[in-house]
């Protein structure tokens, strides 16, 4: 019995090697990467690749150059497990290979629901700073970087609907007038990004970029917060650059959902 279960699980978990390593690379990688990475013969990758694709658990890969990508029936499965949990497993390894970069910081993902802003997915380099982004965590509009950036690109009706209620000044930098906070809104459409520097709590301070989805406009932002006051002030492009680069990676595995008929949770 127990030959005969590991023999089984050999085979299955060069599959799910395989469908992991996808998941975290999404439309990055090609099947050449997926045999170097996981040190298996051109022809095993092959295989797999052959097998995967014929059950619709992954796209793409079917020549030299072509990437590869979670297949439909796949992201099904994942949608039809849960609410917004599908989205926190699915970006949780890109933001988790980013927090090398920025081991002092938390990064995060936030969604647009209505005209409120949440956290869906958050990695901490350092422990410290975790708590500060939490996912379900809701996103003040008028002092969240992450929250102004998605409200930058939304129908006025949505950003009227999150500026009625009273701002609260939460440090000596948060702006509570909502001209103010219009105008800053249409700044980080603009500019492409959006700055918090101290607004919500005192030393601590973010930047986030838009996500744009193809299906969906701009619903997602990716963002960067911590004890980075310093670096932001003089590095802003270095950082900036590196969120959109994660912007980018997240990108094809945000499109999924549109791309399968469903809608944003």
């Amino acid at each position: 019995m127990t030959e005969e279960s590991d023999s089984a699980a050999g085979p299955l978990e060069r599959y799910i090697s395989f469908l992991e390593l996808i998941a975290a690379f999404p439309g990055e990688l090609t099947t050449a990467d997926v045999a170097h990475a996981l040190q298996l013969p051109k022809s095993t990758a092959h295989r797999l690749l052959r097998v995967l694709s014929r059950s619709g658990l992954v796209e793409g890969g079917d020549h030299k150059e072509r990437t590869l990508s979670l297949g439909n029936r796949l992201t099904r499965l994942v949608y039809a497990a849960g609410h917004a949990d599908w989205i926190e497993a699915a970006v949780l390894p890109t933001l988790v290979q980013a927090t090398a970069k920025f081991p002092n910081a938390s990064i995060f993902v936030s969604r647009l629901a209505g005209h409120r802003v949440f956290v869906v997915a958050s990695a901490a380099g350092d422990p410290r700073w975790k708590s500060y982004v939490i996912p379900g965590q809701e996103l003040p509009p008028h002092a969240a970087a992450s929250a102004k950036i998605i409200l930058a690109h939304q129908d006025p009706s949505i950003l009227d609907k999150a500026l009625e209620r009273p701002l609260q000044a939460f440090t000596r930098n948060t702006v509570t007038d909502p001209g103010i906070v219009r105008k800053e809104i249409e700044e980080a459409r603009n500019e492409g990004f959006a700055a918090c520097v101290e607004c919500i709590h005192e030393g601590m301070s973010a930047l986030s970029v838009p996500i744009h989805i193809p299906t969906d406009g701009v619903i997602y932002s990716v963002g960067i917060t911590g004890p980075i006051t310093r670096a932001i002030t003089e590095d802003r492009a270095s950082i900036v650059a590196l969120l959109r680069e994660i912007a980018k990676a997240l990108t094809p595995i945000l499109s999924l959902r549109g791309r399968t008929g469903g809608k944003a949770a």
